[in-house]
């Protein structure tokens, strides 16, 4: 099998990093600033951004209300800009079996959130060939730690655990203080991708590329200040 690259993003919250090319780029949530102008502008950047001929997949956040609001103007502004807005619904990238899905545990009053029991509901949704899982919200216990305390979700956690036997890859956003990525059981990476810095504002976390033949992160990138 050839080399294919793919390169992971999440919570940009309207600036623009420099992405580094490869086969297909993925953001995981929190693209814009939470107006209709600024998610267009957003994705006309995640559009222009780099080469990337296999596509452009993008799951929203909590902080993306204008996909809340209306669905369909946004898959016009994304289908306009070649982006492909995937929200709670699986795709097949150079054959891998993909599944986005913007849910997180409730924090607040924002959109695409919900309790245990509605975020079970969700998961169950996801077929269990799965072989990378995009998700804005982590699972509990696993990059989840921020000043408030650990939020993951504990379903999803059991999912992970339990399912999804042909799991390679988990990649989430969400929680900016816990970027970074391990090897999780000896089994699939899992990846935070957030690029917004916590603990360093103004400037931006690791942006990382992985290959699906090894499922290993075999290049990371980081811009310079905002």
């Amino acid at each position: 099998m050839n080399q294919m690259l793919g390169t992971l993003i999440s919570d940009t919250h309207g600036t623009q990093p420099k992405t580094p090319a490869a086969d297909f780029l993925i953001h995981a949530g929190d693209l814009s600033d939470e107006t209709f102008r600024g998610f267009e502008r957003s994705i006309q950047w995640l559009g222009d951004c780099g080469d990337y001929p296999q596509g452009v997949y993008y799951t929203p956040g909590n902080h993306d209300y204008p996909v809340h609001w209306d669905l369909a103007r946004c898959r016009e502004v994304c289908q306009k800009h070649g982006v492909d807005l995937v929200v709670h619904e699986p795709r097949v990238i150079c054959g891998i079996k993909f599944f986005f899905s913007p849910y997180s545990c409730t924090y607040g009053p924002y959109p695409f959130m919900g309790n245990e029991q509605e975020l079970a509901n969700h998961w169950a949704k996801i077929p269990q060939d799965t072989e990378v899982l995009v998700v804005h919200g982590p699972a509990q216990g696993l990059r989840d730690l921020c000043r408030g305390g650990r939020v993951g979700s504990s379903s999803l956690r059991y999912l992970l655990d339990t399912g999804l036997p042909d799991l390679k890859l988990f990649v989430h956003g969400h929680i900016h203080e816990n970027a970074g990525w391990h090897v999780q059981d000896a089994r699939y990476l899992y990846l935070n991708a957030c690029v917004l810095s916590v603990w360093t504002p103004g400037l931006y976390n690791d942006i990382y590329i992985v290959d699906t033949n090894t499922w290993t992160v075999v290049e990371t990138h980081k811009d310079t200040e905002i």
